[in-house]
């Protein structure tokens, strides 16, 4: 039996969360790349691509023996949770379910205006989003964020509670954002609110997610945008900022080099957690294939256990 055809790119966040639950599932699949918005004969707005789905975007599956395909990443994620009976991620409970509907609903309009907000001005210029969308894009994810620290993650691990769920998957985060202090300042900045104070200086590199980070993180301190080829924790260094954020592997990075120097603050747990991804080179399908299978076997080997562990993630 052939396996699931998957199309799509990595890159793209839908895509990866379908493919994160094949790979949960250990369900076989081939990913056939796609390339959004395009006309060309592996792009999304080819006639071929559109016979498939109509909609133009990725992902899409299509089920070899039947033919039988579906666009949209959750109606995705759903219909194989129904079709293979599994309720671990997707509980047959209806309430239950429900209530990962509705957060799927949710997530599309909010958590994902950051593809709007943030991604797609710099990677997709052939949009020309206009500055009023992007805007508008960074103040609903913002609310978003806070409404996914503040509201869905208070009391649990999970967005439904203690396991995972669509809910997750569709939100699935790797690495997260940390706050790097100054060794000498280790007693005056303890939590995230120690930081989000008048008359504490947070800096990040001008253009960057993390500029937009520390506004949202911090909105009482002040904020210093630092240009590059400069970076924000050289700031923290030479004591022209107290503060600045990055991410987990960054942050272990910075304490090894800087041992004397550097600290990551000792916060309950990391902030903006986001999707890190390796880029392969498009078309080598076979090479493809070897590394998602390295990256299966290496995974039940407990190999990503090991790193992760290395790494605070």
């Amino acid at each position: 039996m052939k396996p699931l055809i998957v199309y799509g790119v990595p890159f793209s966040q839908p895509v990866r969360a379908v493919l994160w639950l094949l790979l949960l599932k250990r369900m076989p699949f081939e990913l056939v790349l796609i390339n959004p918005g395009s006309k060309g004969d592996t792009g999304s707005r080819n006639p071929a691509y559109l016979a498939k789905n109509p909609s133009g975007t990725i992902p899409c599956i299509e089920e070899p023996g039947s033919g039988f395909t579906l666009g949209e990443a959750h109606a995705i994620m759903t219909y194989l949770a129904r079709t293979n009976g599994w309720t671990d991620v997707y509980p047959d409970d209806e309430r239950v379910r429900a209530k990962i509907d509705s957060y799927l609903h949710y997530h599309h309009r909010n958590i994902r205006e950051a593809s709007i907000g943030l991604v797609a001005p710099k990677i997709r210029k052939d949009l020309d989003i206009p500055e009023l969308i992007q805007m508008a894009a960074k103040r609903n994810l913002t609310a978003a964020l806070n409404t996914l620290e503040q509201g869905y993650l208070t009391d649990s691990k999970f967005l439904m509670g203690d396991s995972v769920t669509l809910a997750d998957l569709a939100a699935y985060v790797e690495v997260g954002q940390l706050p790097m202090i100054h060794k000498k300042n280790a007693e005056r900045f303890k939590s995230w609110d120690d930081i989000n104070q008048a008359g504490v200086k947070v800096s990040a590199n001008l253009g960057t997610t993390q500029e937009q980070y520390i506004k949202t993180f911090f909105p009482n301190a002040t904020h210093v945008v630092v240009e590059s080829p400069a970076r924000d924790w050289q700031d923290v260094l030479a004591g022209r900022s107290d503060a600045s954020i990055t991410s987990n592997i960054e942050a272990h990075k910075l304490v090894e080099k800087y041992p004397d120097q550097m600290m990551i603050v000792p916060v309950d747990k990391a902030k903006a957690r986001t999707p890190l991804a390796v880029l392969l080179p498009q078309g080598d399908q076979v090479w493809i294939n070897y590394v998602n299978h390295w990256i299966s076997l290496q995974q039940a080997r407990g190999f990503f256990d090991g790193l992760k562990k290395k790494w605070g993630l």
